[in-house]
C-alpha cells in the first residue's frame, strides 16, 4: 500500500499531501516483527493517583498547609473529567453542611441534598465524581463516623437484598439520609473520596485519624513542598523572575527556622504566603518602589504575620529580626551573584 501510494497518489485527485514515511505508523514495528512503543506511565503522585482514580479511589493525602494538596484533588477531577463535590472541614459542622436536610416547602418537607448526599447522588446516576474532603481532621468525631459508614463498601448482590434495586454488579457505596427515608448507593467505581488533612500540632485538629478510618483509605500520600523547577513558573508569573527567585529563597530556609527546629518562627511560609508576598512586591513596585525596597516592605504585612508568633497583637520581634536578617542576606548573595 505504501508503495502504490507513492507511485501512483500523487496522480489521483483526491490526493492532498504526501503519504507519510511508515515509519509514522504507531504499528510499523508491530508489522516489522517488533513492539509498538507505548507512552510511559507518569510515576508521579499525581499521576498515580490520577490512574487509580479513574475506577474509583479511596485516598487520603498529608503534608503541611499550603504544599498544593487541595489542589491536587482539583487536578484529579479535572483529569477525569469528573463531578467536583467539596466539603471543608471545620468545629461545629452540622448534618445539613455535610449530609443534608430536610427544608420546608408550600408543597411540605423537602430533602435538600448536602456535599456527601449530592456526591453520592451523581455517582448513582452515572457520573463520575470526585468528593474532596479538605481539612479532614477539623470534622467532629461524629461526622468522621458518618464517613466510616459510608466508605463500608457492599456487593451488588447485598444491595439487592438491602434496598430490593436491580443494579449492574459491582461495588456500592450506600448512605443513608436521615430522617428522608432515602438510601443512596454509589458505584465504587464512579465515586473516588480523596481527603486531605494537615499534619503538626500547630493546627487546629479535633483528635487523630481513627484506625477504622484510616484502614478504608486504599493510598495515603504524603505530600511535600513542591521542588524549584515545579514551583518557580507559578511565582514568576506572579511577579518578575528576580523576585520570585528571592521569595522562593525565602520559602526554603524558613522550613528549617522554625520552633520545631529550635529556631524563632511559629511555621514556615508556603505557597500561598509566597503568592501573597509576591503579589504586594508587584503591587509596591508598580507604586514606584524599588524590587530590592518591595521586597522589603512587603516582608511586614505578608510573610512576618504568618511565620512570628504574636505577643500581645505584635510579631515576636526577635522572630521578626530573623526574617529581616534572612531577607538581607538573601538580597545580598542575589546582588553577588548577578555581579
Amino acid at each position: 500500500m505504501y508503495v502504490v501510494g507513492k507511485l501512483y497518489g500523487p496522480q489521483r485527485s483526491e490526493s492532498e499531501a504526501d503519504v507519510p514515511d511508515p515509519g509514522d505508523y504507531p504499528h510499523t514495528p508491530l508489522l516489522l516483527g517488533g513492539q509498538v512503543k507505548r507512552a510511559s506511565p507518569s510515576l508521579t503522585d499525581e499521576g498515580r493517583l490520577i490512574r487509580r482514580a479513574s475506577a474509583g479511589v479511596r485516598a487520603l493525602l498529608c503534608g503541611p498547609t499550603g504544599t498544593g494538596k487541595t489542589e491536587m484533588g482539583k487536578r484529579v477531577a479535572l483529569a477525569l473529567g469528573a463531578r467536583l463535590v467539596g466539603i471543608k472541614g471545620r468545629p461545629g459542622l452540622e448534618d445539613r453542611d455535610m449530609i443534608g436536610f430536610i427544608s420546608p416547602t408550600a408543597e411540605g418537607p423537602r430533602w435538600v441534598d448536602g456535599p456527601l448526599a449530592r456526591a453520592w447522588r451523581l455517582a448513582q446516576n452515572g457520573e463520575r465524581t470526585v468528593l474532596l474532603v479538605d481539612e479532614l481532621l477539623r470534622l467532629d468525631a461524629y461526622h468522621r463516623n458518618v464517613l466510616i459508614g459510608g466508605l463500608d463498601d457492599v456487593s451488588a448482590e447485598e444491595l439487592r437484598v438491602m434496598l430490593s434495586v436491580d443494579v449492574p454488579d459491582g461495588r456500592y457505596y450506600t448512605l443513608e439520609l436521615p430522617g428522608a427515608g432515602e438510601v443512596l448507593y454509589a458505584p465504587t467505581s464512579l465515586l473516588s473520596v480523596i481527603c486531605t488533612t494537615n499534619v503538626g500540632a500547630s493546627y487546629t485538629q479535633s483528635g487523630e485519624i481513627d484506625p477504622a478510618l484510616l484502614r478504608r483509605f486504599q493510598r495515603v500520600m504524603f505530600v511535600s513542598y513542591p521542588d524549584a523547577a515545579a514551583i518557580m513558573p507559578v511565582y514568576e508569573k506572579a511577579c518578575s523572575p528576580s523576585a520570585a527567585r528571592v521569595a522562593y529563597e525565602l520559602e526554603v530556609q524558613t522550613r528549617s527556622m522554625t520552633t520545631e527546629h529550635g529556631q524563632l518562627l511559629e511555621r514556615p511560609m508556603n505557597i500561598g504566603v509566597t503568592l501573597n508576598y509576591l503579589a504586594e512586591v508587584r503591587d509596591l513596585m508598580q507604586a514606584g518602589l524599588s524590587e530590592r525596597e518591595a521586597l522589603e516592605e512587603a516582608l511586614g504585612v505578608t510573610v512576618v504575620p504568618f511565620c512570628c508568633s504574636l505577643e500581645g497583637g505584635e510579631p515576636d520581634a526577635a522572630a521578626l529580626n530573623a526574617l529581616q536578617v534572612t531577607l538581607a542576606d538573601i538580597l545580598k548573595n542575589a546582588v553577588s551573584k548577578a555581579a
